[in-house]
C-alpha cells in the first residue's frame, strides 16, 4: 500500500506540472493580467489582415492591447475599464485609451457583430497609435472609376462611395474588414493608393514630427494629414 501511495503522489505531481506548463504556454507574457484568459489570442484575430499599403509599400501592423476604437455604444462597464474615453458624435465612434490593468475587454470583443477594434501599432513595443475607421481613401488610376472598386465585392461590404477632390471615400460596413478591403482594392491594380482613413490622435503642431514617430506616410498623405485630424474631432 505504501508503494502504491508513493506512486500515486508522483503521478499527481507530474500531472500538476504538466497542467501548469500548458497553462503558462497558453498565456504567454504579453502584458495581460495573470487571469487573462488568453486575451491576446482573441485580439490577434480581430482585423482580417495585419498589414496595409502606404503607396506601394507594405506596412506590417500590430494590435494594441490597451487602446481601442468602438462604433458600438459604450456603456458604463466598458467605459470604466479605461482611463481615457472620448466620443465623437459626428463620426459615430469612441476612442478608448489606457486600459486599466485589471480590466478585460475580451467579453466585449467576443460579442457577435461587435464593432470594436484595437488601435494599431507600427512597432509591437511602440506607443504611437493609429485607429482604423470605417472609411477608406482611394486614389484611382487614370481610366478607373468607382465601379471598378464595387465589382471587387459581392457581399455588401461597402455601404457607399463618395468622390471628393479626386479621392474616393469608401464607407464600409464592418470595421474588422477595413484592412482587408483596402488591401484588396490596391492589390487589384486599380489604385495609386488605398489606405484606411486612420484616426491619429496627435496635436496639429506635431504633424511635422510624424516622420520622427515612425509613421510611414507618403508625400500625398502627409499633405492632408492635418485635414483628417480636423475632420475626426
Amino acid at each position: 500500500m505504501k508503494n502504491f501511495t508513493n506512486r500515486t503522489k508522483v503521478a499527481l505531481i507530474i500531472l500538476c506540472y504538466l497542467g501548469l506548463t500548458l497553462f503558462m504556454n497558453s498565456c504567454k507574457d504579453d502584458g495581460t493580467p495573470p487571469n487573462c484568459g488568453c486575451e491576446s489570442e482573441t485580439l490577434e484575430a480581430i482585423q482580417a489582415q495585419n498589414y496595409y499599403y502606404n503607396g506601394s509599400k507594405k506596412i506590417k501592423i500590430y494590435n494594441s492591447k490597451n487602446s481601442f476604437i468602438s462604433y458600438d455604444k459604450v456603456g458604463q462597464t466598458l467605459a470604466e475599464g479605461f482611463n481615457s474615453v472620448k466620443t465623437s458624435s459626428a463620426k459615430g465612434f469612441t476612442i478608448l485609451e489606457d486600459k486599466k490593468p485589471t480590466f478585460s475587454i475580451k467579453k466585449f470583443i467576443k460579442k457577435q457583430n461587435n464593432q470594436i477594434s484595437p488601435a494599431l501599432l507600427l512597432n509591437p513595443n511602440g506607443k504611437f497609435k493609429i485607429f482604423p475607421t470605417k472609411t477608406i481613401r482611394v486614389k484611382l488610376k487614370v481610366g478607373k472609376n468607382k465601379n471598378d472598386v464595387l465589382k471587387l465585392f459581392t457581399s455588401n461590404e461597402i455601404l457607399k462611395t463618395e468622390d471628393k477632390h479626386g479621392i474616393l471615400r469608401v464607407k464600409i460596413k464592418d470595421i474588422h474588414e477595413v484592412l482587408k478591403i483596402a488591401n484588396t482594392i490596391y492589390e487589384a491594380g486599380i489604385a495609386e493608393f488605398s489606405i484606411p482613413d486612420f484616426y491619429i490622435p496627435i496635436k496639429l503642431n506635431q504633424i511635422n514630427e510624424a516622420g520622427n514617430t515612425g509613421f510611414p506616410v507618403s508625400n500625398f498623405y502627409t499633405s492632408y494629414l492635418k485635414k483628417i485630424n480636423a475632420e475626426n474631432f
